[in-house]
């Protein structure tokens, strides 16, 4: 990544990696820094998330919620993407009920968001609320019944906890055939067919 910005090439994805290395290695002032040079490019906005985190993980939690208002207001088209990672931040920090907040405020704003009905899903099954989980997966799989995301997650979240197996398998397939390229699905095809017990099938997928 170094010799990247030596060589004045990729000079976002470059700090971006950079930031997260400094991100992963406990040196949280280092990695702000890099953040703040990431100005455009995919990574522009994971940049802004990540130095979101540490600045509230790090008591700069006024900075970090203008800073998430701020990126709403900047971003209006990747809004989801954007209260999810908000609700995550929350998670991390053991403020659940926060983060749950934050997203079902977010999916009544955009209530097509694959990615907002997921995150909530995930929150309530980390809280150990199966049940919870599984309503709101299959809420967003009968609204989408031809989303192949909807319906595996859905399947995988059925096939992690070994509930309705076939029912699992059903969904991930119908996803499969509409996507059978896709690294996530097949993850969760191969899984199913693990939990189903048959091995040998699942290990190739």
């Amino acid at each position: 990544m170094r010799r990247l910005l030596r060589s004045d090439k990729y000079l976002d994805d470059a700090f971006y990696y950079l930031g997260l290395i400094a991100d992963r290695h406990g040196d949280p002032e280092h990695a702000l820094r890099l953040y703040a040079q990431v100005q455009n490019g995919e990574n522009a906005l994971p940049a802004l998330l990540r130095a979101t985190t540490i600045l509230q993980t790090h008591g700069a939690a006024a900075v970090a919620e203008e800073l998430l208002d701020r990126l709403i207001e900047d971003e209006p088209q990747r809004a989801p993407e954007i209260l999810a990672a908000r609700a995550r931040m929350y998670a991390d920090m053991g403020d659940s009920a926060r983060a749950i907040v934050v997203l079902q405020g977010g999916v009544k704003e955009y209530p097509d968001s694959v990615e907002l009905r997921y995150a909530v899903a995930s929150i309530y099954e980390e809280q150990g609320r199966i049940p919870n989980a599984l309503h709101e997966l299959t809420d967003l799989a009968n609204a989408r019944p031809d989303d192949p995301a909807a319906l595996n997650a859905l399947g995988y979240t059925l096939a992690d906890h070994s509930r309705n197996l076939g029912r699992a398998r059903e969904l991930i397939e119908r996803a499969y055939a509409a996507a059978p390229k896709n690294a996530a699905i097949l993850d969760s095809l191969g899984w199913v067919l693990f939990r189903q017990g048959h091995s040998a099938e699942a290990e190739p997928i």
